[in-house]
């Protein structure tokens, strides 16, 4: 890291500030149902982050599915030059998604909290071995969600829409989850994409949204179609 960009909420939102960026129907279901305002929030902060930068490219975790989303829409919507990544989710050794989070945890909640990644990926398994109807992969991941305080959702969804997929799964999908482990409250998701054995690395790739017209390569050096 050679820059960091660190202003004070006083250069964000000096006095006067009353403008705001409404992302549409992408922020209403899943954590938008439960937080009310807080992707305009998001989507205001990170278009204001985009004019001030002006990067050529962004890169967003997949663990908050949602939040690429909204950016995704925003970006397209209002034009802006930069493409948006979203790069997969880093997890800690026993599967927890790294998070800010993690540090409210105790030793036994964080325990707990493993029951998420693990009912996620028993469904992502499932997947990948052929089951595609919905409602049984939404069961199978709950069956494994069980030492969580509250399940506030676990929705199979639209991997770019996020609508529910009733039904058989015959797009690409994405199964998030939203649970509180003692006060904390965490989001997780993997996605369900079918791919040629080898490129499940890359599956992220599948919803990157190239606004400026560049090559794309990965770390490897390849090109990425």
């Amino acid at each position: 890291m050679r820059l960091l960009f660190v202003p004070d909420a006083g250069e964000i939102y000096p006095p006067g500030f009353q403008t705001s960026v409404e992302p549409g129907p992408v922020a209403e279901p899943l954590c938008g149902a439960f937080r009310p305002g807080h992707f305009r929030g998001v989507a205001t902060v990170v278009t204001k982050l985009f004019h001030i930068v002006q990067p050529d490219v962004a890169f967003f975790g997949q663990k908050d599915l949602q939040q690429c989303a909204v950016i995704r829409q925003l970006v397209r919507d209002l034009n802006l030059a930069v493409e948006v990544v979203t790069v997969p989710t880093v997890r800690e050794p026993d599967g927890l998604a790294m998070s800010s989070r993690n540090s409210y945890l105790s030793s036994e909640e964080g325990e707990r909290a493993r029951c998420l990644s693990q009912g996620l990926f028993a469904a992502q398994e499932a997947y990948l071995a052929g089951e595609r109807d919905s409602q049984r992969l939404v069961e199978t991941a709950r069956a494994q969600i069980t030492e969580v305080d509250q399940l506030q959702y676990l929705q199979l969804v639209d991997a770019e829409t996020l609508e529910a997929i009733p039904g058989r799964v015959e797009r690409p999908a994405a199964l998030c989850v939203a649970a509180s482990v003692g006060t904390t409250r965490l989001i997780d998701s993997v996605l369900l994409i079918s791919l040629p054995a080898g490129a499940a690395d890359r599956a992220q790739r599948l919803f990157s949204e190239p606004i400026a017209q560049q090559d794309t390569v990965a770390a490897d050096g390849l090109p990425v179609s």
